[in-house]
């Protein structure tokens, strides 16, 4: 909307203005007058100049047309405090407006949000992402909780799918009410209905008395997933639920504040409630309690016939006792995190036997663990993962360690000897695939691995996946090149293959030769980058 008066260089928005008895013009929607008439021009600038630097009087015309100014203006000033009023009552009116019309818009916008039209299954979809793997199930400002209460199709939608409800972490040290615990956690069983559940239960302290522990173990039947952070006194209330485990698949043990004591306590405190579980294929094990005694094997029957993947936190004796046993006749994948001092190395510790696993096919060793490849003889291990902590060095391995091993990853944020790799490797004919993220300080690596004989390569012939992703170099860009292309220039045969793919964390230089390796076939990629 805007105003104008006749002759007026701005073009008007709006021209429906209809005039006034007075000669005013007045806006039809908001009411305002403008006169139509103007107060005239006094004096030209340069005149008003000259009289304002000197005490001249005016001229008798200009003394006429100065009284003019003085009279009109003041009858015009006299009606501007009127108008000024109106006019900010037109603007309280307006600004009102403008606030009913934008909540109006926000309404309606709301209303038609597109979220209000979801289905009932993308309803679901959208809360299962909303809750957080450690979310306590007990917490009345969980996501689970909240988004049940937003509205009634909402609180519908989330208490028809037990499956929302099926996720179940308890963190028993916050449970203090236990009048006020026992009613929530009554009303979560009571959500999930017949679902199978996933069980989370945490506590640094004793909770064995809990009467929420008392609710949670009944429903073991259900159990698909169990993981357990506890005193070990606390685990012998699971004695209860023997042979009533037949869906759980995986298993998670951690018992973070055991105690030397617990290494003496009599058989007849042994943990035998998880003895029974046909279905379960993945078992995992932590205590960092440092012992020359077994803990697990010791003081739990663990259900070691069915499992596939073992995942253990413990020590040497554990170790040991697990892979010499009879009962882990599935076993494929097994990682091994140790719980010892770095002030001796492993073997100054306990004499560990050599051990013979047939089956094992997957093997990950952390920090000193990796000690334990040099007493471990693994005809069908296909991949290895090394994880090298600080002062920990590569292990010496012969022809019986891994002879099958297809794929070895080697990470640590040290460097590595090049010729204790290179002596590792020529014990590894059937390596295909080799991962490394560490530091290489010479060249002695990258020449033996390019290194032929009559045409046929040293070191892991069948070599095809090299990866130097997290690998940082010491101007070994020259060597590495030239491996590279002596790999790709020999030709293969039954007995080597020649190299496909070259992962690198950064362009090492050489761009033409690079370039040429790219056309003759070699993927190669650089960080994410191919």
């Amino acid at each position: 909307m805007s105003l104008s008066q006749p002759g007026s260089p701005t073009t008007p928005v709006m021209v429906r203005a209809r005039t006034l008895p007075g000669g005013l013009l007045k806006c039809p929607e908001c009411g305002y007058a403008l006169l139509q008439k103007t107060i005239p021009p006094t004096l030209p600038s340069s005149r008003f100049e000259e009289l304002s630097s000197c005490n001249d009087a005016p001229l008798d015309s200009e003394h006429t047309a100065l009284e003019t100014v003085v009279r009109e203006g003041e009858a015009n000033l006299s009606s501007l405090p009127r108008r000024i009023a109106a006019a900010r009552e037109t603007l309280q009116i307006l600004l009102k407006e403008q606030t009913r019309t934008v909540k109006r818009i926000t309404d309606a916008k709301v209303l038609l949000n597109p979220v209000r039209r979801l289905p009932a299954d993308v309803l679901i979809d959208i809360f299962t992402e909303c809750l957080l793997e450690d979310m306590d199930s007990l917490d009345a400002k969980s996501a689970l909780w909240v988004l049940s209460q937003v509205c009634a199709f909402w609180r519908q939608t989330a208490l028809a799918s037990t499956a929302l409800w099926a996720h179940i972490h308890l963190k028993m040290d916050l449970y203090m009410n236990h009048t006020k615990c026992v009613f929530r956690f009554g009303t979560v069983l009571h959500r999930t209905g017949m679902h199978p559940l996933k069980v989370n239960i945490k506590g640094r302290q004793d909770f064995s008395q809990h009467p929420v522990f008392a609710m949670i173990l009944p429903t073991s039947v259900r159990w698909i997933f169990l993981k357990v952070i506890a005193p070990l006194r606390c685990f012998r209330l699971f004695n209860s639920i023997s042979h009533q485990l037949p869906l759980l698949e995986i298993l998670s043990i951690n018992v973070p504040s055991a105690h030397r004591s617990d290494m003496k306590l009599e058989s007849n405190f042994v943990v035998h409630g998880f003895c029974e579980t046909p279905r379960l294929r993945e078992l995992r094990l932590t205590q960092r309690l440092s012992s020359d005694m077994s803990f697990f094997p010791r003081l739990f029957a663990l259900p070691l016939e069915t499992i596939s993947r073992l995942e253990l936190v413990s020590t040497v004796p554990d170790v040991v006792s697990l892979l010499q046993s009879n009962r882990a006749k599935h076993l494929i994948t097994f990682f091994i995190d140790l719980v010892n001092s770095e002030r001796r190395a492993l073997s100054q510790q306990i004499e560990i036997p050599v051990i013979r696993h047939a089956r094992l096919q997957n093997l990950a060793l952390t920090n000193s663990a990796t000690e334990l490849l040099t007493r471990l003889h693994l005809p069908a291990l296909q991949r290895l993962v090394l994880g090298l902590s600080k002062r920990v060095t590569l292990p010496t391995i012969s022809e019986h360690t891994a002879p099958a091993l297809i794929e070895l990853t080697i990470s640590t944020k040290e460097s590595v000897d090049g010729r204790a790799l290179v002596n590792m490797l020529q014990w590894t004919p059937n390596l295909t695939s080799l991962i490394a993220k560490t530091i290489l300080l010479t060249d002695t690596f990258f020449i033996a691995l390019g290194r032929s004989r009559d045409g046929v390569f040293e070191l892991v012939p069948r070599l095809k996946l090299i990866s130097f992703q997290g690998t940082r170099f010491v101007h070994h860009g020259q060597a590495i090149t030239d491996m590279i292309e002596a790999r790709r220039t020999i030709a293969p045969d039954g007995g080597q293959s020649a190299l496909k793919e070259v992962r690198l964390e950064y362009n090492l230089g050489d761009s033409e030769r690079w370039e040429n390796l790219r056309k003759g076939g070699l993927k190669v990629s650089y960080g994410a980058r191919v």
